[in-house]
């Protein structure tokens, strides 16, 4: 009971997030439509993103429906770089609206790297968001990618209250 549990809850924190960008993303691309704006790239923008969330969603029911079943990861050559920033473009408006500030460093030759990009975008956003809430009040998330010998580091860092004591075991 307890592992179904865990399950349930992550699940359900796995289908908030792409739907919490949904929202965002359709009302921003709502209130273009409403005022006029008539810029096609603009929306356009909002509509790929309503895409790929809707897409990110289907692959989190895929995978509970496969629970039984090892996941097939799609993995392919990618540059580590374009994976962050997409990543960081489809959480900026909701962590604009909550004051955060996103610096973003990178090398300026690619990162290349060959991963499941659609999980690491959803692992990336995870922690872009558990970032937001532990700066309620605003603040600045640090997004870094660096090569350690063979290896591509993405790391993430906020100036947020922490995580308490109580939940660190967890």
């Amino acid at each position: 009971l307890a592992a179904i549990g865990r399950l349930t809850a992550n699940v359900g924190h796995e289908v908030k997030n792409p739907i919490n960008a949904m929202v965002v993303h359709l009302e921003l691309l709502r209130g273009k439509l409403a005022g006029g704006n008539a810029d096609p790239h603009g929306a356009q923008k909002h509509v790929e993103i309503l895409a790929d969330e809707m897409h990110r969603l289907d692959r989190v029911v895929q995978t509970l429906a496969d629970f039984s079943r090892p996941m097939d990861l799609d993995l392919r050559d990618h540059d580590l770089r374009r994976v962050v920033e997409q990543t960081i473009d489809l959480a900026g408006e909701e962590l604009k609206e909550r004051g955060v500030g996103v610096e973003f460093s990178a090398p300026a030759i690619p990162v290349p790297v060959r991963v499941d990009a659609e999980l690491v975008r959803q692992a990336l956003l995870n922690l872009l968001l558990n970032a937001m809430q532990a700066m309620p009040s605003g603040g600045r998330a640090r997004v870094t990618i660096r090569r350690d010998q063979r290896a591509a580091v993405v790391e993430i860092a906020d100036n947020g209250v922490g995580i308490p004591d109580s939940l660190l075991p967890r």
